[in-house]
């Protein structure tokens, strides 16, 4: 983990969050936050879903989030909460996955995927609780055992494998 929080620094320091940095709350009302996402397991998969709605205080913007965000060919996110937070996890989850994969020549697990993401909540949690919150669910295709898989989690990161469905948002 240290090793490609290093890498992190070094190609792309804009997506680490500064716990020094701490936002007032009127400006923390300002900022965007996508709202409803859902996750639904299938047969042969999972459908991951969000409305392209977001808020802002008592403004209500519509058809501008992507919330459903490709990870690599067999895994995706889709997340509620403060937009920006939310497109800076995802990239920084995207990113940990293609060096990964370069490292060591092969993706990493659906269940390692939800370890990581697990841990980069954990460490979101000081911004968290400044209301730049992350709630994602992770989706994935299993080639081993050929069945899709759900995960949700809550805001302390503790992983939730689903069965059936999970939502977040509003």
């Amino acid at each position: 983990m240290q090793e490609f929080i290093s890498y992190v620094q070094q190609t792309h320091p804009e997506l680490l969050c500064s716990p020094e940095r701490k936002l007032p709350l009127e400006e923390i009302k300002k900022l965007a936050h996508g709202t409803t996402i859902v996750g639904v397991c299938y047969a042969e998969g999972v459908i991951l879903a969000g409305d392209r709605r977001m808020t802002a205080g008592t403004r209500i913007d519509r058809n501008l989030a992507d919330k459903v965000i490709p990870i690599d060919t067999h895994a995706a996110i889709a997340y509620s909460g403060t937009v920006a937070t939310c497109t800076h996890m995802a990239e920084i989850i995207r990113i940990s996955q293609n060096n990964y994969r370069k490292m060591r020549g092969r993706n990493l697990s659906l269940e390692g995927k939800a370890k990581y993401l697990s841990q980069i909540i954990r460490q979101n949690m000081d911004a968290a609780f400044q209301g730049l919150v992350f709630f994602p669910l992770l989706a994935g295709y299993d080639t081993d055992a050929e069945k899709g898989f759900l995960f949700s989690f809550d805001i302390a990161g503790a992983v939730y494998k689903n069965n059936a469905f999970a939502a977040t948002g509003s």
